[in-house]
């Protein structure tokens, strides 16, 4: 087959730079009006995986308290954002959790939450876990159980 070489009768194929510029144009507007929805689902995302540890670890102490029919205790250090330790009666770990991402704090959380062998709680309230733009409200009551709510009353 012969090779074919373009005159100057045929079209030359590609695109012209005002193309390339209206093609660019439409991508950046489009980028300026997903980021910042992308920024909030992130920021959402990080509080919602603290919750979820958190409560792992609730789940998880009064299970064990209930399953040992001993004291449970979750033990942080200090705020929560440094991990906490589950542990037994004896001061035995049971499980390390990593703690809270980066910019998220628990408002309100208790020092430490103890399960009894009924998984019973020794302590009650609601706290507030947030990265201060996204929170989430949870509940602890006595009975050992928690629940989100839609705020602390």
């Amino acid at each position: 087959m012969p090779i074919r070489y373009p005159s100057r009768s045929d079209p030359c194929r590609g695109f012209t730079l005002i193309e390339v510029m209206v093609v660019i144009a439409i991508l950046a507007i489009l980028v300026g009006i997903a980021l910042p929805s992308f920024v909030n689902m992130m920021e959402r995302a990080r509080v919602d995986s603290s919750v979820e540890e958190l409560v792992t670890a609730m789940r998880y102490a009064r299970s064990e308290a209930i399953q040992r029919n001993e004291i449970v205790s979750i033990v942080d250090g200090g705020d929560y954002t440094n991990g906490w330790e589950v542990q037994d009666a004896d001061a035995t770990v049971l499980r390390v959790f990593d703690g809270f991402q980066a910019g998220v704090q628990c408002n309100g959380c208790p020092v430490d939450i103890e399960f009894n062998g009924r998984g019973e709680s020794a302590v009650t309230g609601c706290f507030t876990i947030t990265d201060g733009n996204w929170p989430r409200y949870w509940r602890l009551y006595l009975s050992g159980g928690f629940t989100e709510q839609d705020a602390c009353n």
